[in-house]
């Protein structure tokens, strides 16, 4: 086979869970690029760094409730990453296992391997 040629998958679990995992890798990187932009937004802003966020950015809802300055966001969003990835770790391996646990189920289900007593698989539907 052509290394460049697509191989269908004839598999509804593994397209959903490649869905899944595509939006949960477009939602961790939207996240990341938002406290980037946001960070470099704030940084290079030309407001005051004492400026309060409800000031700079009234127009957006419930900004009301960061009550931050613009200095002090800035700080958290240049610190997001390690959360971020702290959040998205999790979140990735969760999306993984649960593919895992339903592909071992199907198996299972065709006799392809045998229920063990030491291990179950957590219902994934």
């Amino acid at each position: 086979m052509n290394t460049l040629e697509r191989m269908v998958v004839k598999f509804p679990a593994y397209r959903d869970f490649e869905a899944a995992r595509i939006a949960a890798n477009d939602a961790m990187m939207a996240l990341l690029i938002g406290a980037r932009l946001g960070e470099h937004e704030l940084t290079t802003s030309a407001a005051s760094p004492e400026t309060r966020l409800p000031t700079l950015f009234g127009q957006i809802e419930s900004i009301q409730r960061v009550n931050r300055t613009v200095g002090d966001a800035a700080r958290l969003l240049a610190r997001a990453e390690a959360h971020l990835a702290g959040m998205a770790i999790p979140y990735a391996l969760a999306v993984h296992g649960a593919f895992v646990a339903l592909t071992v189920e199907m198996m299972r289900g065709d006799g392809l391997d045998a229920h063990s007593t030491g291990w179950d698989t957590p219902k994934a539907r």
